[in-house]
């Protein structure tokens, strides 16, 4: 069982979030649970009367109802700070993936981080899915392809193995990628152009560690691997445009089983054609997979 907890306040990117949280449940099964943060006092100085309150938090939760077109769902609210909120509710929920959206100030189509989702992925309790925005407009019908970044690091595998359970159960294929950064993103002002031995090198190795990962994934199940060259951040902000969601590690230090966000994954958060999934550092303590 699987519960997908979505962040919703009525605007424009919580309702992209909702349609990406619809979209996994959909095609992942369990269950979804929609939370209100009211946060109303950090701006005011002072909480609102209680009817005040919770007058909004119902508002918001029947407004959450009428786009979800009567399908079920569990309703949890809080008020406080909505990163820290959000955080409680996975945790008390036993949320295995948390979905936000996007900052308003993005461009229509991409993904990009605001202050709730920098908050949310220095140490979410679970994995964090972003949604471009506009994706509740412009969502597919059905997931055909994930994506998943990868270099050889045990966080990558660790994202291997979670897009791989969740291509199985969406019934849709696997590509797996990986960039071998070229000379110049390595030792700065120094480049032996693209037939380098060093860069060959690269991808030797890169493939090799391909060929390990893919050789744990079902027989019967649909996948490619790519070793591309260039800024990997680029690179995969690039390749997003041909998949329908992008899974990433988190980054090699922090507690187990928290969100801690390195440098290539913040950098395709601001600019991903397709929505992100972040996993946990040691993601073999998270739940998005095959139970």
């Amino acid at each position: 069982m699987r519960t997908i907890v979505v962040g919703y306040d009525g605007s424009e990117a919580s309702s992209d979030a909702l349609a990406l949280g619809v979209a996994l449940v959909d095609g992942l099964g369990g269950s979804l649970v929609v939370a209100v943060i009211d946060e109303f006092h950090v701006f005011a100085g002072a909480p609102p009367a209680g009817a005040e309150r919770a007058a909004y938090l119902r508002e918001t939760l029947e407004r959450a109802s009428m786009e979800l077109g009567g399908r079920e769902f569990r309703g949890e609210t809080m008020c406080g700070s909505v990163p820290e909120c959000l955080e409680l509710i996975a945790e008390r929920a036993g949320g295995d993936l948390l979905v936000i959206g996007s900052t308003h100030r993005g461009e229509a189509g991409r993904v990009v981080l605001g202050s709730v989702g920098d908050r949310l992925l220095a140490g979410s309790p679970c994995a964090v899915a972003v949604a471009p925005s506009g994706y509740a407009q412009s969502r597919p019908d059905h997931l055909h392809r994930v994506g998943v970044g990868f270099d050889g690091e045990e966080e990558s595998r660790e994202a291997v193995r979670v897009a791989c359970d969740t291509a199985v159960d969406l019934g849709c294929e696997l590509l797996l990628l990986a960039v071998a950064p070229t000379p110049v993103e390595v030792l700065t002002g120094i480049s032996w152009g693209s037939k380098s031995p060093y860069l060959s090198f690269l991808h030797e190795q890169l493939n090799d560690e391909l060929g390990k990962a893919s050789a744990g994934l079902p027989t019967n199940f649909r996948f490619a691997g790519e070793v591309l060259d260039g800024n990997p951040s680029d690179v995969l902000r690039e390749k997003s445009a041909d998949v329908d969601l992008l899974v990433l590690g988190s980054r090699g230090y922090g507690p187990l089983r928290r969100v801690f966000l390195g440098s290539v994954s913040s950098k395709v958060l601001h600019g991903s054609q397709c929505p992100v999934l972040i996993t946990p550092r040691s993601a073999r303590g998270s739940r998005v997979e095959t139970s």
